[in-house]
């Protein structure tokens, strides 16, 4: 893969992005001076770039060095990531708005979505490792991430919780451990139910099955 020319498409994506991105790549310590990258959207590019590349640090700033679009090491380039998390959070966030009616939730309430993705090595034929993480659907930011290897099941009592969570998973994370750890630290949760699921209770305390009550239902 190779970085694309200077006179291309570029132009076309930078009027894509929110008004005031590069202001932003600025206030919220992205872009402070130019140094290795010229422009705010040299750095987003390499950035971008980077996210996609399936050849590493190394091969990121050799590219963008061959085409003249920054001039940087791998350590160099490691730390611009770092430095940009608030400024792409706040890029994601705005293109999302536009195409989003934010959620009108009682301000007790924060819903999270919580997932994960596997992780292989180059040249991997199996999982290396698994990411764990939670989105806070009001923001879209990402308030929390945790790696394990590929053993690392997911489960609930992992994500960090404040009273008012609403966490919204699939039906990996239907296991009564982890609704009950969530529901002890003040949060509530919403997940697929298999139909083989287990035990489950009403607020009366009687057995409730959900396969029987939808069946009943239709």
């Amino acid at each position: 893969m190779t970085i694309i020319g200077k006179r291309d498409e570029w132009d076309l994506i930078e009027r894509l992005l929110p008004v005031g991105w590069q202001e932003q790549a600025r206030l919220r310590g992205a872009f402070q001076r130019a140094r290795r990258a010229q422009t705010p959207g040299d750095l987003l590019r390499l950035l971008l770039f980077h996210a996609v590349n399936d050849g590493g640090l190394r091969s990121t700033v050799t590219q963008a060095a061959a085409a003249g679009l920054a001039r940087m090491s791998q350590v160099g380039l490691l730390k611009r990531m770092r430095s940009s998390v608030a400024w792409l959070t706040w890029i994601a966030a705005e293109l999302c708005r536009e195409f989003r009616d934010g959620a009108e939730l009682p301000l007790a309430f924060r819903p999270r979505i919580v997932d994960s993705t596997t992780v292989q090595a180059p040249g991997a034929r199996s999982t290396d490792w698994r990411l764990h993480y939670a989105l806070d659907l009001q923001t879209l930011d990402c308030d929390w991430h945790e790696l394990t290897d590929c053993h690392g099941a997911e489960l609930l009592e992992r994500v960090p919780i404040k009273p008012g969570d609403v966490l919204l998973g699939d039906r990996g994370y239907a296991r009564a451990v982890g609704i009950a750890a969530v529901v002890k630290a003040g949060g509530h949760v919403i997940v697929r139910l298999p139909w083989n699921h287990g035990r489950t209770i009403d607020r009366d305390g009687r057995a409730f099955q959900v396969l029987a009550r939808k069946i009943h239902e239709a």
